[in-house]
């Protein structure tokens, strides 16, 4: 079950936070959200809360079914596990088509990362290792949601000041 939750149930978090922000990117809607009352920011912080709870769903969702077809698993170290693979790489995604305002480079690197780290088996990353699950090591996990919650923030303090 780590296997499928980290290899496959984790790239939603590509495909689910990536595009966030880039939502007004398009036909000059910017300049429309920016001169609103309420902060872009919070409107973009509502959404990356949202997104964390359709990816928890999701990831949980796939447990129950796995659970219910009598697997044998620590039902709370996967959902968390998996769910933290799957923020770091969509705020990887997100913090790099913010920065470069191109979704497809926000895309291209988070998809290299996921390669990087499949193809090395964290031989390089090592405390940092995406699918530390697979080895029964969780521990890793942590250093993995340090770093997605600093992506976080860096990605909302480039949007307030931005905007």
């Amino acid at each position: 079950v780590a296997r499928i939750l980290e290899l496959y149930v984790s790239v939603t978090g590509i495909i689910l936070y990536g595009y966030l922000s880039s939502l007004e990117w398009s036909d000059s809607i910017e300049e429309v959200v920016y001169i609103r009352r309420i902060p872009y920011v919070n409107i973009v912080l509502q959404r990356i809360i949202i997104t964390m709870l359709a990816s928890l769903s999701i990831i949980a969702a796939i447990l129950a079914f796995a659970y219910t077809q009598g697997a044998e698993f620590s039902m709370m170290m996967l959902l968390a596990g998996c769910w933290i693979s799957s923020l770091f790489l969509g705020m990887l995604a997100f913090t790099v088509s913010n920065l470069t305002r191109q979704l497809s480079t926000g895309y291209m690197v988070s998809f290299s990362y996921y390669l990087f780290e499949y193809m090395t088996k964290g031989r390089y990353t090592g405390d940092f290792y995406l699918f530390s699950l697979m080895k029964d090591r969780f521990y890793c996990k942590y250093n993995v949601l340090a770093v997605a919650i600093a992506l976080m923030l860096i990605s909302l303090i480039y949007i307030k000041r931005k905007s």
